[in-house]
């Protein structure tokens, strides 16, 4: 551990030393010193110095007290701050402790928001457990609302979401079955573009070109399961694969809704990908953006969510 602190102090101080390592020596790096504790620790090093206090110890005219759940990356501290600002009352819950029940039981919290991660797949799970307990179980108030969140960060869930209630998405296929996936490619139309369930920014994402490329990835989920770009190599994605059409030329759009405001922002494109590419276009967004949001959210009764929105060009 005391050398993963270190090697966390030297990244930390020169990110872009990161960008030049090549492929095969951070594969190395990830074997050896795991991805998923370097990131909980450099969570750790940035959160070090905020006050994280487990309650409010200040007196508030509001009636109630909110329950803040924690998450590994401390994006919780950012309700902690809120309800400082807004002189609200609050507590924290640690939904991986084994005394969760208790602590939420003894807690006399009137609502509970949360900031689920998803880094990898057993925190997914975790959550979609504890927070369905939370809400149907022990019949607790929760934002954003349960059914969204179980749709946050599950791209096969959105798909299978989208095609139930009748919005139109890119084509989308899913495999189970080893034999069903290759015999797809033998007429499937390329590229395709490969997604793991679980990543963001682009990190379980890939284009190919190639039949040779598809029947890989494919063989590799099937056999040793596939792990997502700066992604732990234990978290593997094993016996299944999604595919989805590839759509060239198009403009992507955040769309987000809190409450019954609307707003979003083009995501630019950095080499093949618009997704993790930190290029932000502050333009309006369509009409025709807007009220997609509206009509998913209001199909799902979601009031926060952010949607990503592709615009084909003419």
């Amino acid at each position: 551990m005391e050398v993963i602190r270190r090697s966390a102090l030297i990244v930390q101080g020169n990110s872009l030393i990161s960008k030049m390592i090549p492929d095969s020596l951070t594969l190395l790096l990830r074997k050896r010193f795991y991805t998923t504790e370097y990131v909980l620790h450099l969570a750790e090093l940035e959160m070090s110095a905020r006050d994280m206090s487990p309650e409010s110890s200040y007196e508030s005219h509001y009636p109630f007290t909110v329950g803040i759940i924690k998450d590994p990356f401390y994006n919780y501290t950012s309700y902690i701050a809120a309800c400082r600002d807004l002189n609200v009352t609050y507590k924290t819950i640690d939904l991986f402790a084994s005394d969760w029940v208790n602590q939420i039981r003894t807690s006399d919290c009137d609502a509970f928001v949360v900031w689920p991660g998803e880094f990898i797949q057993e925190w997914k799970r975790l959550y979609d457990d504890r927070l369905r307990f939370l809400t149907v179980e022990l019949k607790k108030l929760l934002y954003p609302s349960y059914s969204s969140l179980w749709l946050y960060g599950s791209k096969q869930r959105q798909r299978d979401w989208l095609d139930i209630n009748g919005f139109l998405h890119p084509r989308t296929w899913v495999f189970y079955d080893l034999k069903e996936a290759l015999g797809f490619l033998y007429s499937a139309k390329l590229p395709l573009v490969i997604k793991l369930d679980i990543g963001a920014t682009a990190s379980g994402v890939w284009i190919v070109h190639t039949a040779q490329e598809a029947n890989v990835f494919v063989k590799q989920a099937f056999s040793k399961g596939v792990i997502g770009k700066r992604a732990d190599v234990r978290a593997r994605q094993w016996r299944f694969l999604q595919f989805q059409e590839y759509v060239p030329d198009i403009r992507e759009w955040r769309i987000i809704r809190i409450g019954n405001s609307y707003f979003g922002h083009e995501k630019g494109k950095a080499g093949e990908f618009h997704s993790g590419s930190d290029v932000v276009g502050w333009f309006a967004p369509p009409r025709k953006a807007l009220d997609l949001i509206h009509d998913i959210t209001e199909t799902g009764g979601f009031r926060s969510m952010a949607m990503d929105a592709f615009q084909t060009r003419p």
